[in-house]
């Protein structure tokens, strides 16, 4: 007893709005974030930012990185917690090497507690 069986083919095509083209991730807490290095003159600007719902504080560390034989290691650390709002701005001097920024965006519930943490980094610069 032999039963051949035919399943019809299914084309499904959808056209998506050039808004919804974008990925983006999904916070619970934490609204926006940013992180910038750059190199000034005589100095290297290093900025961080983290930005909560509000019923959120929110929490920045910013991380000055050397790359040591292919390993990123901290040099240097600024940190700030703020309400809804954390921010930091400041200014260093660098010796020669390759450096970066890395942000850890934080957001805390009103036990002060991390609900959310979120990594970013700068590009790279070599001085």
């Amino acid at each position: 007893l032999c039963i051949a069986t035919s399943v019809p083919k299914l084309s499904v095509s959808a056209q998506l709005p050039p808004e919804n083209n974008i990925v983006s991730p999904l916070y619970v807490a934490i609204t926006s974030k940013y992180v910038n290095f750059k190199k000034t003159t005589s100095d290297f600007v290093c900025e961080g930012e983290t930005i909560v719902q509000n019923g959120y504080s929110a929490g920045v560390v910013l991380e000055l990185q050397q790359k040591i034989s292919g390993t990123w290691t901290t040099i240097k650390t600024w940190s700030d917690k703020y309400a809804s709002r954390a921010s930091v701005d400041e200014t260093y001097t660098l010796q020669s090497g390759t450096f970066r920024l890395k942000a850890t965006h934080n957001a805390y519930n009103s036990s002060n507690r991390i609900v959310e943490t979120v990594y970013s980094y700068s590009e790279e610069i070599t001085n």
